[in-house]
Formats: C-alpha cells, structure tokens, sequence
C-alpha cells in the first residue's frame, strides 16, 4: 500500500524517474501519471530511463520543437510532427520524444520524427537542401530527416521510399541547370521537359518528366543537347525527319567498355546527319561538369520516310538511279544509230544527185557537231551523284 502512494504520488516526470526510481516506475505520457513498471501495457504513449546516463532530463513534458531540439536536449529528444494517424485518421498534435525508446515511438509516431534539425517546416525543396540534416523526398512531397536510413523508426512504411535527394528539379528555370543537375544518366534525377519547339519547358523529376503529357520532348541526354533542335523536337520518327537535316536512329548499340546496366537506357532519337547516317556517333553526357562519352553504333536509321530503313532506302534509290541511266544510255544509243543510219543514207542520196566535195564535206561536219551537242545534253541529264 505504502509502495502504491510512492508511485502515485509523483506528479512530474522528473520526479518519477529521477534517482531509482527508472527502475520500478515509468511516466504514463497519455494520463501524465507515474505508474510502476508492471502496468506498462495499460499506457499507450510512455517515457522510461535514467536521468544521468540517458537524459538529463525529460523530453515528454517540452512542448515546443525548438525547445525539443535545443542544445540541452537534441542528443536524447526528437520531435514527432503534427500528422493524421492513418489508422484512426485523426489528427495527432506534434510531440517531444525520448529517442531511445524506438518502441514507444513507432507506436505513437506515424511519420518521419525531426533529429537535431526541424526539417518538417520546411515546405519546399530549396529550402529543406539548405538544411545538411535534411533532404527533400519526391515521393511524399516533403522535407525528411536525412539520417533516418540506420534507425529502427519510423516503422518502414512512414519512411521516404524511393530515395531522397538535395536537387531540387522543380526550382530549375532552364534546360541547361535542369540537365546539369540530372545526375547519372543511368538513374537520372531531373529531367528537362519541354513543351513548345522554341524550347519553352519546366524541369521535372525523371518520373514525373515521362508520365507528364504536356511534354513534347524531354532531354535524357544532358546539357550537351539543350540546343540540340533534331533531338528536343524530333520526339519520334515522322517529328523527326520533317526536320531537315535530321534522322531518326531507330536503333543504336553501346560499344563502350562500360558495362551493360551503367549504359545508357536510350536506344532510338533524333539526331543530326544525312543519308550517310549521324553527324556523330556518340553520346557525350554533360552533368555535374563531368563529361562521359557513350560511343555507338547505328544497327538501323531513317531518313525521307519512317517506313523503310535507310540501307534499303539506299539501295532502292541506287537501283532507280541505275534503271534510269541505262535507260537514257540505251535511248541515246538508239538515237545515235537512228541518226547514223539517216547520215548514211543522206551520204547515198547525196552521191547519186553527183554533190561537189566541199558540200560533202560540210554536210558531214554539221552532223558530227549536231551528234557531239545532243551527247552532252543527254549526259548532263543524268543524275551521277544521290
């Protein structure tokens, strides 16, 4: 009985833990009562350790975060945000926590808890990268604690997945910094969205930049191609090749050293080149300042028509070239045989009406020039280069 009035009769949490009194007693967070060790399971929300080697003193009773997180206090409290309990979907006001106690806390914090810096209130991405404590996760849109990866809370499904990250995408104005800030072009943070051919956009997360429609092109290449007009406005091959001097590489293989999953994903764009293929045949990836070549080569590109591929549209066109030639070739034969046969028999009709030499002469002189000129017009004609 007289052990029960001991327990009770506390009124603080300092007063029920301070000396001993950790070992046979806890503070009852929910009903602010200190109760013995015994009835833990009747408290929802609790504090429990010494106040020497653990704490100084207790977090439970702080009220505010910069209270919470003050010097007296960051190394042992944390604060848990003002969040909705999504199993009773009722809002839960913020709170101080003793951040020793990992089970109390997953049971009555349903959100990333701030650690020594108040990354909650920070609402953009700018802003919360400012902070080395704290990075911006895409996934929830928020400001998280970044040093939560090796704690046991909050329970995994209130962490940040899919990764946190100090590049703010959105806060980008123009290709060349979205680019720049994109990271590895295998696993690329930002994306340069563009949405008019002048080259008007926003700069997105990777994933949003693909799902968002309003896009016309998006660059994946990096800041290399910002002012690359056959790759931004040639999103596929028909945009593509109504560009002049623009084709469209329906297939590339990497012929790097690099290995195959730090190549990258990118297999068909527009580029620059002709009917002889691209300008250049590799990626060179500008981010960060660090320039990675990707050579390669091209398996199949299209020029003129999306419906054939260019090394049977050139085989095509060389065989009409041909037909064509052999055509006229054969035509000015005919004629050439045509006309020397005419001679001939001008020559005949000539010497039976007993012609003089001279005129003889001039007759055949006026054929040769009429033979040598119509021979040029008809060369000329010809197509000999594509």
């Amino acid at each position: 009985m007289n052990l029960l009035f001991l327990v009770t009769k506390q009124t603080s949490c300092e007063e029920c833990l301070v000396g001993q009194g950790f070992k046979t007693q806890f503070w009852c967070v929910t009903n602010q009562q200190c109760m013995p060790l015994t009835d833990k399971d009747k408290c929802s929300n609790r504090e429990l350790h010494d106040l020497i080697l653990n704490a100084t003193k207790c977090c439970s009773p702080i009220t505010t975060e910069n209270q919470c997180l003050a010097m007296d206090s960051v190394s042992f409290c944390l604060w848990c945000p003002t969040h909705e309990n999504p199993d009773t979907k009722t809002e839960v006001q913020g709170q101080c926590m003793y951040s020793g106690d990992y089970i109390n806390i997953n049971n009555n914090c349903k959100t990333n808890p701030d650690i020594t810096s108040k990354c909650s209130v920070y609402s953009d991405c700018a802003t919360c990268s400012e902070d080395v404590v704290c990075a911006w996760c895409p996934s929830m849109g928020r400001c998280v604690t970044a040093i939560l990866d090796d704690m046991e809370y909050p329970n995994d499904q209130y962490k940040c997945m899919g990764g946190r990250t100090k590049v703010c995408c959105d806060s980008y104005r123009d290709c060349a910094t979205c680019s720049y800030n994109a990271g590895q072009i295998t696993t690329p943070i930002c994306t340069w969205c563009q949405t008019t051919p002048q080259g008007d956009g926003k700069c997105l997360t990777h994933e949003k930049a693909i799902a968002d429609v309003t896009c016309t092109a998006i660059n994946e290449l990096g800041k290399g191609y910002c002012n690359d007009k056959c790759y931004l406005n040639g999103k596929d091959c028909k945009s593509c090749i109504s560009q002049s001097g623009c084709i469209w590489l329906d297939e590339i293989k990497y012929t790097s050293d690099v290995q195959e999953d730090l190549q990258p994903k990118i297999k068909r764009f527009c580029a620059v080149g002709g009917s002889k293929g691209p300008k250049n045949s590799e990626i060179s990836y500008d981010a960060q300042g660090m320039v990675m070549p990707y050579p390669f080569t091209v398996i199949n590109y299209n020029y003129m028509t999306c419906g054939m591929h260019a090394k049977a549209l050139n085989t095509m066109i060389i065989s009409i070239i041909c037909s064509v030639a052999a055509v006229i070739l054969i035509t000015y034969v005919s004629i050439f045989a045509y006309k020397r046969v005419k001679y001939n028999k001008l020559l005949r009709e000539a010497a039976k009406r007993q012609i003089t030499d001279d005129d003889k002469k001039l007759l055949q002189q006026k054929q040769e020039e009429f033979d040598i000129e119509d021979f040029m017009i008809t060369i000329q004609a010809i197509p000999w280069s594509d």
